[in-house]
């Protein structure tokens, strides 16, 4: 999603800026790392919190707000509702190793209840098929992708109910020259305003 950003970026503008991109897929440490550095000048897609504050530079418009959600069989009824129900669930919740939607689900979920915890959303997703767990507990804009792309007609549904929500961000970095990241951000707010954002965001989720 965030190449077409960039992409409708440098079509507003009319050519005043160009993206490269990364051949390969960079990890997330990696990629603040960068921004800190200035060896990449801004992020697509992130949430804000008083340490990146600190750091980076945010938009001033979100470009879009990210629910946590569950993924459950579509014959599963009823489907949690808080995270009580999800404590209570009678089998165990699955989450993504090392995520910042999991820390949220572990720091909300009552007793001793921990959440089985795999690599990649594709391991998430089979054992919820197998019926192995109840629920994928993941962010609404990875979850809607994988079940809108990758498992379509697979029988996993997104559950109606939402657990958390919060908005997603362009993050600039501070070795970014102020009059660039003003001209950057007038495009995105644009972008935003216009619904050109929202456009992008529904080809990649339902």
């Amino acid at each position: 999603m965030c190449p077409d950003l960039y992409r409708a970026i440098e079509a507003h503008l009319g050519g005043k800026v160009v993206f490269e991109f990364p051949e390969q897929f960079t990890p997330r440490k990696r990629m603040l790392v960068n921004l800190d550095q200035g060896t990449s000048d801004l992020d697509c897609g992130a949430a804000k919190n008083a340490s990146r504050e600190q750091r980076f530079i945010f938009s001033s418009q979100p470009l879009y707000s990210v629910f946590h959600v569950v993924g459950v069989r579509a014959s599963e009824a009823p489907p949690a509702q808080s995270f009580e129900d999800l404590s209570k669930h009678g089998s165990p919740i699955v989450a993504l190793r090392g995520a910042g939607v999991t820390r949220f689900l572990e720091r909300k979920m009552a007793g001793n209840e921990k959440p089985i915890l795999v690599q990649t959303p594709d391991e998430a997703l089979h054992l919820v098929a197998e019926g192995r767990v109840k629920a994928f507990y993941y962010h609404s804009l990875g979850l809607n992708y994988y079940l809108d792309q990758e498992w379509k007609d697979k029988g996993l549904i997104v559950a109606p109910a939402k657990f958390h929500s919060y908005d997603h961000w362009v993050m600039f970095s501070r070795h970014l020259p102020e009059d660039v990241v003003v001209m950057l951000d007038a495009a995105i707010s644009h972008l935003v305003e216009t619904g050109a954002v929202e456009k992008i965001l529904k080809r990649y989720t339902n």
